[in-house]
């Protein structure tokens, strides 16, 4: 393994940058409420744009007119009776963002998947990316704390189907609160990402069907939590 080169994007910081800022909130909510209500808010802002991001919280007063000031934004919590479209509005936020990881992975691993070694890019919670060059079927790295997406190129002539490894390389990410990750390949990518706060039992129900070999799409479907995206399109 050796380091190819480190990403400095004014697009990535952006996406990262708010990132960082959805995961501080969901801190905050985990510390003041109870566990069983931890999920129960919605940001009913634009997490991108907005100086001002305005959280929804469901089922509890602790966090009633809380305001906090994170990465130059402010952070405004307001207590709601009953939030509409609770579990759609935090995936839709985290949706938004894989989408864009995906894609700036995707260009910057790009040139590599015509290469005969493997090439993953590491995207940090500091806003930058780190690209290293592996080996014909393997890449790896040290143990880098503070990863938010992790993404790989297989070398021409593969497909992007993910080896066990590789999705418990993602799995792992998912769980350290990071968002998840993908295979590019010239046949297409294949990515598993979060869609909710991760759990216990995500872990564990994850853990279990990787384990045993199951079929992707049993994988896939074995946490609420966790979306998969699947696309065979040559990239050329």
């Amino acid at each position: 393994m050796k380091y190819e080169r480190i990403i400095e994007d004014k697009d990535l910081a952006k996406y990262v940058e708010a990132y960082n800022i959805l995961t501080h909130v969901e801190y905050i909510i985990e510390d003041a409420l109870e566990e069983e209500m931890s999920i129960n808010f919605c940001i009913d802002s634009d997490i991108l744009e907005e100086n001002t991001i305005r959280v929804q919280v469901f089922g509890d007063d602790k966090l009633c007119n809380r305001r906090e000031h994170i990465l130059g934004r402010n952070i405004e919590f307001v207590c709601e009776e009953r939030v509409e479209h609770l579990n759609t509005c935090l995936s839709s936020v985290l949706q938004k963002l894989f989408n864009a990881f995906y894609n700036i992975t995707k260009a910057h691993l790009h040139k590599h998947l015509f290469e005969d070694v493997e090439y993953m890019e590491v995207v940090l919670t500091k806003g930058i990316s780190i690209i290293v060059q592996g080996f014909e079927n393997t890449v790896y790295i040290p143990h880098i704390e503070d990863i938010i997406f992790i993404a790989h190129a297989h070398p021409r002539g593969y497909p992007p189907t993910p080896s066990k490894k590789d999705l418990l390389s993602m799995r792992d990410v998912i769980a350290e609160r990071g968002l998840g990750g993908c295979v590019h390949s010239a046949q297409g990518s294949f990515c598993m990402y979060r869609v909710g706060i991760p759990t216990w039992r995500d872990y564990e129900s994850l853990t279990l069907s990787i384990n045993r070999g199951d079929e992707i799409r049993d994988v896939c479907s074995s946490s609420p939590n966790i979306r998969c995206f699947t696309s065979f399109t040559y990239f050329g």
